[in-house]
């Protein structure tokens, strides 16, 4: 049984991406959207997000932080071919003490098909040790909606 919202609720403060699929999206023995390129999807969008929120690795770095992926869940629900136009989404479910649970879903916009949905959940460590951090008020607060709460 999938832990992952049924029907899916993209919620408002979720970040979006746009891509058209070209060759280099392509797996090399079936002209399809590979596993291994959807799961690199899941990871530069995660970036971007935090990005888009002011944490680069710059932030990251003067703060002795980074995010290991503890935990992926994904269905694969459609493929994606050449040519297709896709919306990339993500958000921060919820954030427990050292643990971000983040969602994310890949719409194959001119197929009107869900293609994906994925759950990762992220585990902040100090950049230096590797050891689990708490994640602060600060992160809470830009990572979450105004509806939702932290619980570190």
């Amino acid at each position: 049984t999938s832990k992952m919202t049924s029907p899916l609720l993209v919620p408002p403060h979720a970040f979006h991406m746009r891509l058209t699929i070209d060759e280099t999206n392509l797996g090399p023995k079936i002209p399809h959207v590979s596993n291994l390129e959807f799961v690199r999807w899941l990871e530069v969008l995660a970036i971007a997000h935090a990005q888009s929120i002011g944490f680069d690795d710059q932030w990251y770095r003067n703060h002795n932080l980074l995010w290991f992926v503890a935990r992926h869940e994904i269905d694969y629900l459609a493929e994606l071919l050449l040519g297709d136009h896709i919306i990339l989404a993500t958000w921060i479910n919820n954030i427990t003490k050292c643990k971000a649970e983040r969602r994310s879903v890949i719409l194959c916009e001119n197929k009107k098909r869900l293609a994906l949905l994925a759950r990762t959940d992220w585990v902040l460590v100090s950049r230096d040790k590797h050891r689990p951090t708490r994640v602060s008020p600060e992160m809470c607060n830009r990572f979450l909606s105004s509806n939702q709460t932290c619980k570190p």
